[in-house]
């Protein structure tokens, strides 16, 4: 959980609490009031860690190739974002100007921000580092092995096969939706083959070391936080033994990472 003040656009979250949507259809962006069409726009991958979007973005390929696969990505997992085409020239313009921007800050992702012209809505990309193992991809998940059978070539499947994942991304993106299902966090608008689409947070930065100590900002923080960690995730979601549960896995964590650390070390 990120904790920010509004502020500068400039400066912004990541994360933080939200309330997640629970709707899987939403009425197309450019649909009128007292409209007969009824049509809505399916949102099959909204707060599902075992569907993925058959796109894989290479973060080390050119910008303008990068950024296609981005907004492949973006209008798979969400399609109501760029509406119905339009005649007026306008319109089409609008639709076509999608930015995307860079952020700083990612600990073992690359983040973007994807803004389609016509929405003022953006959400945030996030691209797990392609090192990282996970008996497959970093987004591996249940549902993938046929969905990449599916719609990618064989060279594209090929991946990496460390031994131990620095952040179990199967874990995560299955706490991450079901968090989001119950509004404590970004909403999770769904997966693709190396990363996840989330809810962006538009016109709020980080707090500083000296903002967190003000009353002000640490009693909402400290009582977001105590709610946070009482939370019982079921056992679909996070099915651990309850020695793990009771205890956590912060030391077996930290054992296996500095296992990664002398291997890399004896490699080098």
């Amino acid at each position: 959980m990120s904790l920010s003040a509004k502020g500068s656009p400039e400066v912004v979250q990541t994360s933080g609490d939200s309330v997640g949507r629970s709707a899987e259809t939403v009425a197309p962006p450019d649909s009128q009031k007292g409209s007969n069409s009824t049509k809505t726009i399916e949102l099959p991958y909204l707060n599902n860690p075992d569907k993925i979007a058959p796109v894989r973005v290479d973060v080390t390929s050119p910008p303008s190739i990068r950024d296609q696969q981005i907004t492949r990505a973006v209008r798979l997992v969400r399609p109501d974002l760029f509406g119905r085409p339009s005649h007026t020239h306008a319109t089409v313009a609008r639709a076509h100007r999608i930015t995307i921007r860079e952020l700083g800050g990612g600990l073992s992702n690359y983040l973007f921000v994807v803004h389609p012209g016509e929405r003022d809505e953006a959400v945030l990309v996030r691209i797990h580092a392609e090192d990282e193992g996970n008996d497959g991809d970093a987004s591996a998940s249940e549902g993938e092995a046929a969905a990449r059978a599916d719609t990618i070539s064989e060279s594209e499947s090929e991946v990496s096969t460390a031994p131990v994942s620095f952040v179990d991304r199967m874990l995560e993106n299955k706490v991450m939706a079901w968090l989001s299902s119950k509004g404590l966090a970004p909403t999770f608008h769904g997966l693709f083959l190396n990363g996840r689409i989330e809810e962006f947070y538009d016109g709020y930065r980080p707090l500083s070391w000296d903002e967190l100590a003000l009353p002000k900002f640490a009693v909402p923080i400290a009582r977001a936080m105590a709610d946070l960690h009482g939370v019982q995730p079921p056992d679909n979601v996070m099915n651990v033994p309850e020695k793990q549960r009771r205890e956590g896995e912060i030391w077996s964590r930290i054992e296996d990472w500095l296992g990664m650390a002398r291997n890399a070390d004896e490699d080098n």
